[in-house]
């Protein structure tokens, strides 16, 4: 019988392997399974006592801040999408940063209030409810939020230029 040792496993080969497997298939299978299973039990072990985890991770993080620190800045420099999608999920909620990329798409691109191009465009969401409206370019999500989404206030604002307005 072959044997492979593999990530602290020893996996042996059967005479009949499943499914017509070659011995190096089924040793990946195998190896694999176990991978899969370790983490399904380290996930279990967290979701069970969170604790040790947690004062692993900040003894890390206190032990060396300094490095800590440029670990960060390095990765945030060489994943700015992973940590704009990250930083738009925490403050959304999961999902946020899927739903904010195919706003975008559906809107080619363009503010939904000025239709102008956007270069840094934002989520525009419900402050009362949480629902998200749309994608925004910056000066206009601003403006909206200046006014607290007061349909009352933005039809004043109306007013106010019409009045002003040099025809």
């Amino acid at each position: 019988m072959k044997t492979i040792k593999w990530g602290g496993n020893q996996f042996t080969k059967a005479q009949n392997v499943p499914d017509g497997l070659s011995s190096e298939q089924f040793f990946l299978v195998k190896a694999l399974w176990s991978v899969v299973k370790n983490r399904e039990r380290a996930r279990r072990q967290y979701a069970n006592n969170p604790q040790p985890y947690r004062d692993r991770t900040n003894a890390y993080h206190t032990a060396d801040p300094e490095r800590h620190r440029r670990r960060t800045k390095e990765w945030v420099a060489a994943n700015p999408e992973r940590k704009e999608q990250q930083s738009r999920d925490s403050l959304y909620g999961k999902g946020a940063h899927a739903h904010f990329q195919a706003q975008i798409a559906k809107q080619n691109n363009l503010c939904a209030i000025c239709e102008q191009p956007m270069t840094k465009p934002g989520l525009d969401h419900d402050h009362v409810t949480g629902q998200w409206r749309g994608a925004l370019c910056s000066p206009c999500n601003a403006a909206l939020g200046g006014f607290g989404d007061s349909t009352l206030r933005l039809n004043n604002a109306v007013a106010y230029l019409l009045k002003w307005r040099k025809s």
